[in-house]
């Protein structure tokens, strides 16, 4: 993350679109210049997080032995996969000017769970 930090700084990316927006720069032209400014950075960001998640991936089937313990699972149905996450809420995408209120439902709504909870231990306390 901390490579990403330094090969696309966040603070650089948003003042560059945002001088974009000042100069009234058309909204069709802004995603093409912000790939001319970025875009080989941001590959390569996304190459070298690939390369991490395999490294993770590999590192957690090796510790847990995988090979051991799980084996050859076979194929997934299809229809399973899709049930699990076909569903239009599974990670939900937002543009940044939109997700604030999101973010801050899914936090109210885990506080309001976590209260259930204290509730319900709390109750069982007192029987």
């Amino acid at each position: 993350m901390q490579e990403s930090f330094r090969s696309v700084p966040p603070v650089n990316l948003v003042a560059f679109y945002t001088q974009l927006v000042n100069d009234e720069t058309k909204k069709s032209e802004r995603l093409s210049q912000l790939w001319d400014e970025y875009g080989t950075a941001t590959a390569r960001c996304f190459s070298s997080a690939a390369l991490a998640l395999a490294d993770l991936w590999e590192s957690a089937w090796s510790l847990g032995g995988g090979n051991q313990t799980i084996g050859n699972a076979g194929a997934i149905d299809r229809d399973d996969l899709i049930k699990l996450y076909g569903r239009k809420t599974f990670l939900e995408s937002y543009y940044l000017k939109e997700i604030g209120p999101h973010l801050q439902g899914r936090t109210a709504a885990k506080k309001a769970v976590r209260k259930k909870a204290a509730r319900k231990k709390a109750a069982r306390r007192v029987r």
